[in-house]
């Protein structure tokens, strides 16, 4: 098994890093897996105590009226509660991969949690595609509500839908940065598609995935030299696994949440860059070329994670546009 290497991450105090609000659009959350201390994001409308002295967490009031009774860190959309339990795996994985292994940084100061994880559930076992489908674009409408820097999608399907596309162009509007799965199905997406990933707007960077060799797709990775942006790793790569317990899986969506890792400590250094477009054109100039990828895809190359992060805390990356 091939575990996937932390970005080098130059040293920064607590009080440089900036917090980065990720919102994890996926299969749920295990909250008390002990990597997940101190980064599950927390509601400020639904904490402390209300006028009757309850708490606001559990007081079965929609406190903020923003649609949502209690949702501390976040919202099940596929039950309709606060219940983030993941009984698949795959979101407390997913999850695990963008909080990242935990650094010498993060050991020496417990207080020091700037990547928070916004837990959207949207998907239980035995739901029908039409169902997860509005639930996922429930869980969009969300996370821009709610002021996420970045969406994590790890997920999609062949067809595209209006609601879920309108979602992303309002996150586009919003500055919200959508990193989608590039799909599993061995295609190329420029003919077929793989929706969300698909859908052709400025602010998704789609992921396909490296095998272990880190010069070659995966076998089952879908790519397309005009729709998926950077390969990652996503190989057998270990994550959390509800229960507390670690395991490996593989696919574009573990490649999609290595890359939400990296572009949030990016922005945990760059705080003044806002626009998804020049997130994602910074990600794609960052890129180490792979001679195998010059025509599959948009930067032809693997995502460099030490490229990425640190020569932006040397020279600050600047908005390309106002």
């Amino acid at each position: 098994m091939h575990a996937y290497p932390p970005p080098k991450i130059t040293p920064v105090t607590c009080a440089a890093a900036q917090p980065v609000v990720v919102a994890v659009i996926d299969t749920g959350l295990d909250p008390n897996h002990p990597r997940f201390k101190g980064h599950l994001w927390t509601n400020p409308g639904e904490t402390g105590t209300d006028a009757f002295g309850k708490n606001k967490s559990t007081n079965q009031v929609d406190d903020d009226a923003n649609g949502y009774v209690d949702d501390v860190h976040g919202w099940n959309f596929a039950d309709r509660s606060n219940n983030l339990a993941d009984q698949h795996g795959h979101g407390t994985h997913v999850a695990g991969l963008i909080v990242g292994p935990r650094n010498q940084r993060e050991i020496a100061s417990t207080s020091c949690r700037p990547i928070q994880l916004m837990v959207l559930k949207y998907y239980e076992r035995g739901m029908l595609p039409t169902a997860s489908l509005r639930a996922s674009t429930a869980a969009i409408r969300y996370a821009v509500k709610m002021h996420a820097r970045v969406i994590n999608f790890s997920s999609g399907g062949a067809n595209p839908d209006a609601n879920e596309k309108a979602a992303i162009e309002k996150a586009a509007r919003a500055n919200v940065l959508f990193v989608a799965a590039a799909g599993n199905n061995h295609s190329d997406n420029d003919i077929s598609g793989f929706y969300p990933a698909s859908y052709k707007l400025s602010n998704i960077l789609s992921v396909a995935a490296l095998d272990h060799s880190g010069q070659n797709l995966l076998d089952f990775s879908n790519y397309g030299e005009h729709s998926v942006s950077i390969a990652a790793p996503g190989d057998n790569l270990i994550s959390t696994l509800p229960g507390g317990e670690m395991g490996a899986m593989s696919g574009t969506s573990q490649a999609t949440a290595v890359v939400t890792g990296v572009v949030a400590r990016f922005l945990q250094l760059n705080p003044q860059v806002r626009s998804p477009e020049t997130i994602i054109e910074h990600i794609d100039q960052t890129a180490t070329a792979v001679n195998n990828f010059h025509n599959r895809l948009i930067s032809g190359g693997k995502l460099n994670p030490s490229l990425a992060v640190e020569t932006t805390r040397q020279t600050p990356l600047r908005e390309q546009r106002p």
